[in-house]
């Protein structure tokens, strides 16, 4: 059977259980299956070397191999903090976790942000939206993101499409990178995190947006008939990594297509749905074109040019945009533009 076949079966298990997922055996000690206890916890974070304004999200396991993450207790100094906790300060932090009676710590080291320069950027982040339109719990997780597009126009959601007529081969490279463990699953930033769409926690999002970012992207395109002539630009504030890609995407807004649709208003298939961030096309590998080191200089710009690239045929061309972002080589990213084509949209 194809794997996207088995992911859609997944999904659809998954969907009709959305909304009473868990298990009264996992929390608190004694986490596990059956007669099976927990007797110690493990913690990891996204990062353990940080830059002040950077945020870190930690998950928790059992020593059965559960995820408890959602009901331990994470302190630094005797403080309890969120996950994902954003480090304002420097220096070296012992976090604690506690499940029950079971505990565990992690060092997290955060440098001063260095530069001499005085650019500044606006942070920005990516939502990354595993969907299909087979999906019929997808459309509850289309809502939250287009509420939080509405109120932060510097959140830019890119949908990646599953086994539907908007599917394409870059939008499944994407997938199968991520192997997402059902639909949807939306995704922070790349690897930076997962987004809990479900219980619409903002607080996750708004975490990503306070963080200070080293880099910032400009985009200019023109349309030549069917071709599209690009230059995005990278700027740098300061240097904090010198292993950096850059990913250049077209995406399509407004497609009508017809949605599975469990739990939404209007009808079960709704065959007036609008899709909103349609990955079209990568215009660079679709995890990133790696940007020279010797292109990263503080108060320097990395240009990438595109010449008379095709526009995907059978897509609204009134609707295109681009979108450009940094990200490094665990595939965070760093910071995101968009535009319209044809706009000159300059660093911000």
């Amino acid at each position: 059977m194809k794997t996207k076949t088995i992911l859609k079966y997944f999904a659809l298990f998954l969907a009709l259980g959305i909304m009473s997922c868990g298990s009264d055996d996992d929390s608190g000690t004694g986490t596990g299956t059956g007669d099976a206890t927990a007797t110690s916890i493990a913690v990891v974070s996204t990062s353990t070397s940080l830059t002040v304004g950077d945020s870190a999200t930690f998950t928790v396991t059992d020593n059965l191999g559960n995820d408890v993450s959602g009901n331990s207790v994470f302190t630094i100094g005797g403080v309890t903090v969120a996950s994902p906790y954003v480090f304002n300060t420097s220096g070296t932090f012992v976090v604690t976790v506690t499940n029950g009676e079971l505990s565990t710590t992690i060092t997290v080291v955060v440098e001063e942000l260095v530069t001499g320069s005085t650019r500044t950027f606006t942070t920005k982040i990516l939502l990354g939206d595993h969907t299909g339109a087979w999906c019929g719990a997808c459309p509850t997780a289309g809502v939250k993101i287009h509420a939080a597009k509405a109120g932060n126009a510097n959140i830019i959601p890119v949908a990646y499409h599953n086994d539907d007529s908007m599917d394409n081969a870059d939008a499944s490279a994407v997938e199968n990178y991520f192997s997402p463990p059902g639909f949807p699953t939306v995704n922070i930033n790349g690897k930076a995190g997962s987004w809990s769409w479900s219980d619409f926690p903002m607080s996750e999002l708004s975490m990503f947006l306070f963080s200070v970012q080293p880099t910032g992207l400009a985009i200019n395109s023109t349309v030549n008939g069917d071709n599209l002539d690009i230059t995005v630009k990278v700027g740098f504030a300061n240097i904090t990594d010198t292993n950096l890609k850059l990913t250049v995407y077209l995406v399509e807004d407004g497609r009508v297509e017809s949605q599975a649709n469990y739990y939404e208003d209007g009808p079960n298939p709704n065959p007036n749905y609008v899709h909103d961030d349609i990955l079209r096309k990568s215009y660079t590998a679709p995890m990133g074109d790696v940007i020279p080191a010797e292109s990263i200089v503080v108060d320097g710009d990395y240009v990438k040019t595109f010449t008379g690239v095709a526009i995907p045929s059978g897509v609204n061309t009134a609707n295109l945009r681009l979108v450009a972002f940094v990200s490094d080589a665990d595939n965070k990213v760093l910071n995101i533009q968009t535009a319209g084509t044809g706009v000159d949209k300059d660093f911000d």
